[in-house]
């Protein structure tokens, strides 16, 4: 494992050579350029891992350790790019489906002394490095590097570089990069005691502030995710507004909610593509060896689809109607004119929340309860709205209700919406895979093959149908399990009620 230092501006790298117990071999000078990489979102930084390209291969160095491996194509990088070796399988586990991203370059000019003893065995290097980047950080550094088996000389020689000034120093490369990735806003801090449309603004606010960062994204494609996050904060933006009705004054809220459901609509199809692209991926490996490959016209029917949609969406993002309405709305959220406030804009903000929970959670065990085998699959999907709709509301005001039992709902919660969400995908992916065969039937695109490979898909659908069904009834036993629900309610109505 290395140790790295400062190195003070009184001592030159000469002097520590000569202060240290070990002698010193000839040095190897180098000048390396690298490209350090990371998901938009800074997955690697958050769990202090840093991974950069270097020539033709991918250095990750996490806990000490330093790993290579290969990649293909060019960057930016998706799992499917890197190898299967296995520190390329553990980065995969934290990038998932986000686009490795370059970040940061940057320049390490160095020289590198073997450190040897009396028999000229080498016990560890010292390296003196000058790292920079076009942007004009500059740093000094002293690294020591074991062989293995050599850890006390590696201390010896620590402790002769700390009586020399030198102090361990963290690498100035986790600030550069921390600065270089993208500003992403702060989530609002709500007070119960906060008008209601005061916090309805400040959390709009915040969900305008991530769609428009990831609108480059968006535009080029390079990650999926762009666009993911972008239709989650608009739609989250959509349930604000629709769940907490009399904030905005009555002509306000009719007005954006029209805006925003067409911003919905334009956005919607592409995203469904997508998922369902990732979604026949895996599911191909479920499929007999002989069969997969039946159902790549499919795969590239789907992938053109998403080309020409794609154009459609690219038009709208850069367009002027989505660009007034995000000014239109910003104005509104920053200016808080009272003329756009509705009745119940000064009610505290805790009160409204807990009322509108107790009434969302309610529909949900009623409706819930009423769901039996023989129901219809549409009954399924109405209630999984339902459960976003109460996810929504603890995403927005969670922080003003820490009882144990709210926080229990909230993982049962979470699973039950994860079947309810698996269940929807499989009954859509159904329909557009017959859709989307019968538009290849009528332009003359499938084969033989593809049917059989689609026949088989559909009868795993169907496997997968039967099994999300059934699993919701055990989920939905747990979320309203009376215990849990009563303790969540009764907290719920005191808060909701005046005292």
């Amino acid at each position: 494992m290395q140790t790295v230092f400062n190195l003070p501006e009184t001592v030159s790298v000469d002097q520590l050579l000569e202060a240290l117990p070990l002698a010193y071999a000839e040095p190897k000078k180098e000048r390396v350029k690298r490209c350090y990489l990371d998901t938009f979102d800074g997955r690697l930084h958050g769990v202090d891992w840093l991974l950069y390209q270097e020539g033709d291969e991918l250095v990750l160095e996490r806990n000490g350790e330093r790993d290579r491996f290969s990649f293909s194509g060019r960057i930016p990088l998706l799992a499917a790019d890197l190898d299967q070796s296995p520190a390329a399988r553990s980065l995969q586990k934290v990038i998932e489906n986000r686009a490795l991203l370059p970040v940061l370059e940057t320049v390490c000019e160095s020289c590198r002394w073997p450190l040897v003893d009396s028999e000229q065995k080498s016990h560890l290097s010292l390296e003196y490095q000058q790292l920079s980047t076009p942007q004009g950080s500059h740093c000094d550094r002293i690294v020591l590097r074991p062989m293995r088996g050599y850890e006390k000389s590696l201390r010896r020689c620590a402790r002769a570089l700390e009586k020399m000034g030198c102090a361990i120093a963290p690498s100035p490369l986790e600030e550069w990069l921390f600065a270089a990735l993208p500003d992403w806003p702060k989530p609002p801090r709500l007070r119960s005691d906060q008008a209601a449309y005061s916090a309805f603004c400040a959390i709009a606010h915040y969900q305008l502030e991530v769609m428009v960062l990831n609108e480059p994204g968006v535009l080029t494609a390079e990650d999926v995710e762009f666009l993911h996050d972008f239709r989650v904060a608009l739609r989250r933006t959509r349930s604000l507004i629709g769940q907490l009705k009399g904030v905005l004054s009555a002509e306000v809220t009719e007005r954006f909610k029209a805006d925003f459901s067409w911003l919905g609509a334009q956005t919607g199809r592409v995203r469904d593509l997508d998922v369902w692209q990732e979604q026949l991926h895996q599911q191909s490996a479920e499929l007999p060896a002989d069969l997969r490959a039946g159902l790549e016209p499919l795969l590239r029917f789907i992938q053109n689809d998403r080309k020409r949609l794609k154009r459609g969406l690219d038009k709208v993002i850069e367009g002027s109607v989505y660009g007034d309405l995000k000014n239109r709305w910003r104005t509104l959220l920053e200016e808080q004119a009272e003329t756009t406030q509705g009745v119940l804009a000064g009610e505290p903000i805790g009160k409204l929340a807990a009322r509108q929970l107790y009434k969302r959670i309610g529909r949900v065990l009623k409706d819930g309860s009423a769901i039996t085998e023989a129901s219809p699959d549409e009954e399924l999907h109405t209630l999984r709205i339902d459960c976003k709709k109460v996810r929504y509301l603890l995403e927005f005001f969670g922080s003003l209700f820490r009882g144990r039992s709210m926080k229990r709902m909230i993982k049962q919660l979470k699973r039950l919406q994860s079947t309810l969400g698996d269940f929807q995908d499989i009954s859509t992916q159904r329909h557009n895979l017959n859709d989307t065969l019968d538009r290849m039937k009528r332009q003359k695109r499938t084969t033989p093959e593809c049917l059989m490979a689609t026949g088989a898909l559909l009868s795993h659908l169907q496997q997968e149908h039967d099994r999300l069904r059934a699993q919701f009834f055990k989920e939905f036993e747990k979320f309203s399990d009376p215990g849990l629900s009563g303790a969540v309610l009764k907290e719920l109505k005191a808060q909701k009620e005046p005292r």
